[in-house]
This record gives C-alpha cells, sequence and structure tokens, in this order.
C-alpha cells in the first residue's frame, strides 16, 4: 500500500486540476513553491473544521501562576506537544475563551481552578487519518491550488461544493466510530468561533471563503 504523503495529496489534487505532478516540495519552481506554502494551512483548516476522532485528545492544562487582567479568575497554556488546533470543550462544558498571552503564547482562560478540555490536535502523519479525511484535503488542496493552475473561479467554486459534500459524508462516517459529544454553544463563539468549539458540526462558512 503506497504511503500517504504531503506532495501525495498535493499530486493529487494537482491531477484533479488537469496538471502535472511535482517530485517534491523543493522542485524550485512556482507550482511546488506554492504546494508547500499552502499545504499545512490546507492540513490545520481541514482538522479545525470538524472533531474527527483521529486527532482528538484528552488533557489537563498547566495553570500559569498570574492570574488574568480581569474578565477571568485562572489562565492556562494549551498544549503545543502536540499543538492544539482548537478547543472543543471543557470538562463538564465549563465556560472558557482562548486567547494569546505575550509571554505563554495561546492561552485558554476560565473561571475552573483546573482545566480539563477535550481538544483537536494538529495530526501531521496521513497514515492515521482516515480515507474520507485525506480525501477532504485533496479536494481543499484543489479548491487552494485552482486560481494558480487554472485561472478560473468557476473550478474553485466547483471544488468548494464538492468539499462540503466530502466533509458531511466524512463526518457522518466519524460519528459512528464512537459516541458523538455534544458540544454546547460557549458564550464567546461569535468572537472565536473556530478555536472554542460549538455551533454546526462544519464551520461551512470559513471553508467557503477559503480563510
Amino acid at each position: 500500500m503506497a504511503i500517504l504523503t504531503p506532495v501525495g495529496v498535493c499530486n493529487s489534487a494537482l491531477i484533479q486540476l488537469g496538471d502535472i505532478p511535482i517530485t517534491s516540495f523543493d522542485d524550485g519552481t512556482q507550482r511546488s513553491d506554492t504546494c508547500r506554502d499552502e499545504y499545512p494551512k490546507a492540513r490545520d483548516t481541514v482538522l479545525e473544521v470538524h472533531p474527527w476522532n483521529f486527532a482528538c485528545s484528552y488533557g489537563t492544562l498547566q495553570r500559569i501562576a498570574d492570574a488574568p487582567a480581569w474578565g477571568w479568575a485562572y489562565q492556562y497554556v494549551l498544549p503545543t506537544e502536540p499543538y492544539c488546533l482548537r478547543v472543543l470543550q471543557m470538562q463538564h462544558n465549563m465556560p472558557f475563551e482562548v486567547g494569546v498571552d505575550p509571554l505563554e503564547g495561546r492561552v485558554l482562560f476560565t473561571n475552573e481552578a483546573t482545566a480539563n478540555i477535550r481538544y483537536i490536535w494538529r495530526q501531521t502523519d496521513l497514515e492515521r487519518w482516515t480515507g474520507l479525511a485525506v480525501e477532504a484535503l485533496t479536494i481543499f488542496m484543489a479548491k487552494v491550488l485552482a486560481p494558480f493552475v487554472t485561472g478560473k473561479q468557476t473550478t474553485r467554486d466547483a471544488m468548494i461544493m464538492e468539499l462540503k459534500q466530502w466533509l458531511a459524508a466524512a463526518g457522518d462516517r466519524d460519528a459512528h466510530e464512537g459516541t458523538p459529544h455534544a458540544v454546547p454553544p460557549n458564550r464567546f463563539l461569535a468572537q472565536v468561533r473556530h478555536r472554542t468549539g460549538g455551533g454546526s458540526r462544519f464551520d461551512m462558512e470559513r471553508i467557503g471563503t477559503g480563510l
């Protein structure tokens, strides 16, 4: 069985667009440079838009000694190994906010003395992805590359519609691999929708606008 790689995903996207594949991200061509620059963003986006079972984890966060200036009682450092892309919920569905501390980086604010969270992490090993998730990533890369390869907005729009269909199918399959989690709306959802969970199963507006 072929090993899934970032270059392989990009080549599948290029082939879907009728273009020629690349050898590596270091080919030194505009095509390979674009794939190299856009792939990490596309991968993280596909991971963030759905709580994939293969990229979800649980953790207890380390509290920062200094309390937030105002608004919350405590602040905690978000995981970096593995890197936390999106906090889905706190234990007992307690309210929280994700922000940035000048010294600590990305942090979680809450009034809870202990922060146990469920979160999406940056799963870079494509061998651990489901087939439908890989296909969604391939289609997303095709959407990103379409203007560069074809120069046509209609091609990009068609890829967006196909991507939404694949995400719906992938999410339905993924939900049958365990007990679905009901993530309640967070009171800061409107401000940090892509980081604090809640809302619809997929952030279709984000996919549609291409970030």
